[in-house]
This record gives structure tokens, sequence and C-alpha cells, in this order.
């Protein structure tokens, strides 16, 4: 039997907390989009996409972009 880590299940539960448009957010940033390139593709401000990073970050408690992208990377390759 293999024991999930208390933390795989804390980002998980994290994604869920995601709203649409934050997930969507970081499908750009995983196309290596920039906030300004993100906003202009999602007819946005660049201070809105900048804000909706931020509060990715903090929802699944991390600190870069990069780390964000794992995030959700390595939740979808658990869900296969």
């Amino acid at each position: 039997m293999v024991k999930e880590s208390p933390g795989r299940n804390r980002k998980s539960s994290a994604l869920r907390a995601l709203t649409p448009r934050e997930r969507e957010i970081l499908h750009w940033i995983a196309e290596g989009k920039r906030d300004s390139e993100i906003a202009a593709i999602l007819n946005l401000g660049v201070r809105t996409v900048e804000q909706h990073v931020r509060t990715c970050l903090r929802k699944l408690n991390v600190e870069t972009r990069t780390a964000a992208c794992a995030v959700v990377w390595r939740s979808r390759s658990d869900e296969s």
C-alpha cells in the first residue's frame, strides 16, 4: 500500500480552490507567457493578471510561477 504525503493532499485541495480564471492564468503561465501577454490574450489589465498570479501562488502555497506550474503538472499526473 502506498501512502500519499500530506503535502500532496494539501496541494490537490488547493488546486480545487482555484477559480476557473486562476486555472486559466496558470495554463498560460505554463505556456511560458508573461503577464502582459496573458492580459492581451484574456482581454484583462496587466494588474488584474498580476493579482490573479499572486492569489494562485498564495492558494498553492508556493513562491514562484515555476513552482505553481509544477503543482498543477503533478496534480494532473496523479489523476491519470
